[in-house]
């Protein structure tokens, strides 16, 4: 039984140094790296740190943080807010100081009940994640559709040369946990970073313009717009991956 014990205790110490030690970023495209094991656990309440190192080259690279990822439920019972991601402190939004989209592999609003729609990305910063006890029992509902569980994100303009830290945060709480009636934990499969062909999103805050000369006119960003009718009096523009309700009230006297 000594034997047996040491044994497993051994392993269980090889295998913690295998996920411990820092894994290195490849520069050429096509490269992925893998950031953790299947079925990788944030337990609620908790962040979990995991780090590599990123060479210098990648100015002309789009790096994207990929993974699939479900609160742990024995059935699916919706989704929350659940996830904040971070990149060396620095929080992945749905969009960056230049209005560049981080979210790449789906939009950002999918059909719902009530409400009519919800959006992926919650305002507050963090990112919602259905309940599920799988990774399959999505896929084909109608309101989630195929990219049910996956999340690609460009981080290209938040990786630098050297070390690097991505921090995924469960934000779940005790309340919501007790109206869920589960621990609320929060798996990942297929964690991992690619490098795509890019360039990514560009870092830092757009150029400031400088007010105090002649005016000039703006340089013209276009983008596809959408317009449509929504609940009464309402109507909806999506530009951007971002949802846009303009809505009318109107009285009288009396």
């Amino acid at each position: 039984m000594r034997t047996i014990t040491l044994a497993i205790l051994a392993t269980l110490v090889t295998l913690s140094g295998t996920c411990a030690q820092d894994l290195t970023l490849p520069a050429e495209v096509g490269s992925v790296l893998p950031l953790a094991p299947d079925d990788y656990v944030v337990p609620m309440g908790h962040s979990e740190d995991l780090t590599f190192t990123a060479p210098e080259g990648l100015d002309d690279r789009q790096v994207v943080l990929g993974f699939r990822a479900r609160i742990d439920n024995p059935t699916p019972i919706g989704s929350t807010n659940a996830l904040v991601i971070q990149v060396n402190g620095e929080p992945v939004q749905l969009s960056t100081a230049r209005r560049e989209l981080r979210l790449l592999n789906k939009p950002n609003t999918f059909a719902w009940t009530s409400p009519p729609e919800l959006t992926w990305y919650i305002t507050t910063g963090q990112w919602r994640i259905a309940y599920a006890p799988d990774f399959e029992i999505l896929l084909d509902r109608e309101y989630y559709g195929p990219q049910a569980y996956e999340f690609s994100f460009d981080i290209s303009d938040l990786v630098r040369p050297g070390a690097n830290t991505v921090t995924l945060q469960n934000t779940g709480n005790e309340a919501v946990a007790e109206h869920a009636g589960a621990p609320l934990d929060l798996v990942f499969r297929d964690l991992r970073l690619e490098v795509r062909q890019g360039p990514g999103v560009l870092p830092g805050e757009p150029p400031r313009r400088d007010e105090t000369g002649p005016w000039q006119p703006r340089e013209q960003r276009f983008a596809p717009i959408a317009i449509e009718d929504g609940r009464p009096a309402a109507t909806i523009i999506r530009v951007r991956g971002h949802r846009y309700e303009l809505t009318s009230e109107f009285s009288a006297p009396g």
